[in-house]
């Protein structure tokens, strides 16, 4: 899918505020990020823009992104704590 369709659908969904373009290609730079590394993205051509797709299974990512909130919420702790 491409950034565009990921808004329209993410606009249509009604549960909340809509997203912003830029929001939704920050949310799909994080997902494609070394720690997370859940989504690929095709080469674009001329005819299209670059598609987007899942590597990993939705639980998958999920799980990955609470250790890494989990991780970072222990880095808050560890600094608190040395001050």
């Amino acid at each position: 899918m491409t950034g565009d369709q990921i808004y329209l659908i993410a606009r249509e969904g009604g549960t909340g505020a809509r997203p912003q373009p830029k929001d939704i290609e920050a949310v799909l730079n994080l997902l494609q990020h070394p720690l997370v590394d859940s989504v690929r993205v095709t080469d674009p051509d001329r005819a299209r823009s670059a598609a987007y797709y899942l590597v990993d299974d939705p639980a998958l990512v999920q799980a990955k992104l609470a250790t890494l909130a989990r991780a970072l919420d222990g880095l808050g702790t560890a600094v608190e704590t040395a001050e």
